[in-house]
């Protein structure tokens, strides 16, 4: 028997339950000979596992960790809000927009409530982007009354960093 290609991928799980949709399987995989049900218990412990794992990877955020923010939310998100600001400009394909990432993810929970952590994907939200004259990444902005406190161009060190938090929240 060859497997479709893709095809068994195709909503073998009925619902959010996880119920198996048996009938949908069988046309998939009609039986054709003695090892077809542990072809087909297979597939179905495949998506047992695919969705523990989603489960598992796909959480929300954990307070004070840096938030997606975008051309449609910056203006509310971060201007607007009474909280001083720091918004990490970067790219998915930037290595060291990567790095500067997981020291933010680190640090954010120390500044819950003083400092709001934004991220702006500058490929995906271009606009703010050029508002601000983006030209490097990674490039933090820091802002503080609705206004742009300071800019922070390439990766920063977790020390520094954190200084510049504490400058901020102060």
């Amino acid at each position: 028997m060859s497997i479709p290609n893709m095809n068994f991928y195709y909503l073998t799980i009925r619902n959010q339950a996880n119920d198996i949709d048996v009938n949908r399987l069988n046309r998939l995989f009609p039986s054709q000979g003695e090892h077809e049900d542990d072809k087909k218990k297979f597939i179905i412990w495949r998506f047992g596992i695919m969705g523990f794992l989603g489960k598992l990877f796909n959480k929300p955020p954990k307070p004070g960790r840096p938030r997606q923010v975008t051309d449609g939310t910056f203006q509310r998100e971060v201007i607007d809000s009474e909280i001083p600001a720091l918004v990490d400009f970067w790219a998915s394909w930037c290595a060291p927009c990567k790095v500067m990432g997981g020291l933010l993810d680190d640090v954010g929970p120390e500044y819950e409530g003083r400092v709001n952590i934004f991220k702006l994907n500058v490929d995906q939200n271009p606009q703010t982007a050029a508002k601000f004259g983006i030209k490097s990444i990674p490039t933090m902005i820091t802002f503080k009354g609705g206004k742009q406190a300071e800019r922070i161009t390439g990766l920063l060190p977790l020390n520094p960093l954190r200084h510049k938090l504490d400058k901020l929240a102060g």
